[in-house]
C-alpha cells in the first residue's frame, strides 16, 4: 500500500493535480458512491451548520433558558460527532481506494467490500492520529493567542511603539498562517500514512516529515489553494443561502395578509405608542 506514497512523493504539483483527475476517472461508480454516501453529507453538514446553531443562539441570547443552552450543546456535539466520523471514513475510503489503483490497478471490488473489510483496520489508526494532530493544533492555536494578547496589552500601555507593534501583529500572523500550512500539509498526510502503514500517532507524523522533506514548497502551495477555496465556497454559501438578518416592514407584512390578524392594528411608530398608552 505505501507504493501509492512513494509515487506520489515524486510527482510535482501539477503532476498530482493530473493525478487527482485521472484516478476517480478509472473508476466512476466506487468514487461517485463515496463522493454521494460520505463526501457530500460531510460537506454539507459543514456549509449548513450555522444555519441550525444560529436560531438557537438568538433565541439563548434573548432568553437566557437552560432549554435552549442544552439544545445549543446537544447540536454542537452532533455536529461534532458527525464531522468526526464522515470526515476521517470519506479519508480512509478515498486514500484506500486511490492505493488499491496503484497496487492493483484495480478498485475495491465492491463499496460494500471497502467498507465492511478495509475500513474498520484503518479507523481506528486514523482515529488516534486525528486525536493527536488535534491536541497539538490545540497547543498550537494557544501559544498564538497568548503572544497575540501580550503584543495587545503592549498596545494598550505603549502609544509611541505602535507601529512596531502593528509590524509584529503583521509578521506573527504571517507565520500563524504558515505554519497553519505546514502543519495542514503534515496533518493530511500523516491521515495518509495512518491507512496505509501499521503506524499511528507520532511515528505516522514523523514518517509523513520524512515524505514532505523536499516537498514543503508543493504541499504548501496545494493546501494554501484548498483553503482558499474552501473559504470561497463558503462565502459564496453564506450570500447566497444564508440568513441577513433583514429589517422587516411589519406594517407592509401586514398588509400583505390582508388583514388576517383580526382587529389587530399594526403600530408605525412610537408616537402611537404613547398615544395608545395616552389614551389608557
Amino acid at each position: 500500500m505505501d507504493l501509492a506514497i512513494e509515487e506520489l512523493q515524486f510527482l510535482s504539483v501539477a503532476g498530482i493535480v493530473r493525478e487527482s483527475v485521472r484516478i476517480p476517472s478509472q473508476s466512476h461508480r466506487i468514487f461517485g458512491l463515496i463522493t454521494l454516501t460520505l463526501i457530500t453529507p460531510l460537506s454539507l453538514s459543514i456549509l449548513t451548520h450555522t444555519l441550525f446553531t444560529h436560531p438557537i443562539l438568538r433565541r439563548l441570547e434573548a432568553s437566557h433558558s437552560a432549554a435552549d443552552l442544552a439544545a445549543l450543546i446537544g447540536t454542537q456535539f452532533l455536529y461534532l460527532t458527525f464531522l468526526f466520523l464522515f470526515s476521517l471514513l470519506s479519508t480512509a475510503a478515498v486514500v484506500l481506494s486511490v492505493a488499491s489503483l496503484y497496487s492493483s490497478s484495480k478498485p475495491p471490488s465492491s463499496f460494500s467490500s471497502l467498507i465492511s473489510s478495509a475500513l474498520p483496520r484503518a479507523f481506528p489508526r486514523l482515529a488516534r492520529t486525528f486525536l493527536f494532530v488535534s491536541l497539538l493544533m490545540l497547543l498550537y492555536n494557544l501559544l498564538f493567542l497568548a503572544l497575540f494578547f501580550l503584543l495587545a496589552l503592549a498596545y494598550d500601555e505603549s502609544y509611541r511603539s505602535s507601529t512596531s507593534i502593528v509590524a509584529a501583529f503583521v509578521v506573527m500572523a504571517m507565520v500563524y498562517f504558515a505554519l497553519h500550512v505546514y502543519i495542514s500539509a503534515w496533518w493530511h498526510l500523516g491521515s495518509v500514512v495512518s491507512v496505509l502503514e501499521p503506524v499511528c500517532g507520532w511515528a505516522a507524523m514523523r514518517r509523513s516529515r520524512e515524505l514532505l522533506r523536499g516537498k514543503a514548497g508543493a504541499a504548501a502551495a496545494m493546501v494554501s489553494v484548498y483553503l482558499v477555496g474552501c473559504g470561497v465556497i463558503s462565502g459564496v454559501f453564506g450570500v447566497v443561502v444564508s440568513y441577513h438578518h433583514e429589517v422587516i416592514d411589519k406594517s407592509a407584512l401586514y398588509e400583505h395578509l390582508g388583514g388576517y390578524l383580526g382587529e389587530y392594528v399594526p403600530l408605525k411608530s412610537s408616537v402611537q405608542m404613547h398615544s395608545f398608552d395616552d389614551s389608557h
